[in-house]
């Protein structure tokens, strides 16, 4: 029953959000228009109104895959659409970051049913990661970490699918961590989660040989200590510290 509300919410959001970008792009083109001032400010009332509930409704997809095994059948079937609507590349960065991290919540707290789906979701992940919006750069990031977490933890290995995306993830890190705009403030958390995964990369795949780990990791250092994103700083600095601890090369 939640689930069917849940859903019906989800794909009624979209269809507005859709329809809201379709009318903005209305008022930039209508220069003449008088009351464009007034319907640029009511549109962005909508619009706040709309990413607030898509946020409300990606808390409740986590909690949902957390606690009720039903609910995941369901969520493949049925959200998978929705949120692949959502991260077009022609919808605005929040509601591509908010479909993002709807798929971030499937593969932390459902990796098994993620399996099937995961070619779809890592080349999300894997083109978001590449582009200059921040905003969806961050949950990107993330994504790629829990996706190599799911390949390692339920594909056999060694991999050659794998082993490609390892790569793929160990350029896109390399790229942004030595980016000048992986410095500025408004950067902070995204660059945490980018730095989380290189770590994570060079833990896990340093021994097959598919990359300078030592200059990915020398990129890293740069921007440590982790600073804004609390959680993913501890992360980072755990696995850091666990390192030294333990002699990793």
């Amino acid at each position: 029953g939640m689930a069917k509300i849940f859903h019906e919410i989800l794909e009624a959001s979209v269809k507005r959000r859709t329809e809201l970008i379709t009318m903005q792009e209305k008022i930039d083109r209508d220069e003449d228009n008088e009351d464009a001032e007034d319907d640029e400010e009511a549109l962005e009332d909508q619009e706040e109104e709309e990413t607030f509930l898509l946020g409300e409704v990606c808390d409740a997809i986590g909690t949902s895959l957390r606690k009720c095994e039903g609910f995941l059948g369901y969520f493949t079937s049925e959200f998978i659409p929705a949120v692949e609507h959502l991260i077009d590349p022609e919808m605005h960065s929040m509601d591509i970051r908010l479909g993002l991290s709807m798929l971030c919540e499937f593969c932390e707290h459902a990796p098994r049913g993620a399996v099937e789906h995961l070619d779809t979701i890592t080349q999300a992940f894997l083109h978001y990661a590449g582009v200059p919006d921040v905003m969806v750069v961050q949950p990107a990031f993330f994504g790629l970490y829990l996706c190599s977490n799911i390949l390692l933890e339920h594909v056999p290995q060694p991999d050659d699918n794998t082993m490609s995306f390892a790569k793929e993830v160990y350029n896109r890190c390399f790229t942004f961590l030595g980016a000048n705009q992986a410095r500025e403030k408004e950067c902070h958390d995204t660059t945490c989660n980018a730095a989380s995964c290189a770590v994570h990369i060079i833990e896990n795949y340093a021994e097959a040989d598919l990359f300078n780990c030592e200059s990915l990791f020398n990129k890293v250092v740069t921007h440590l200590p982790g600073k804004a994103d609390e959680i993913e700083a501890q992360r980072l600095h755990g696995r850091l510290v666990y390192w030294i601890v333990n002699d990793h090369p």
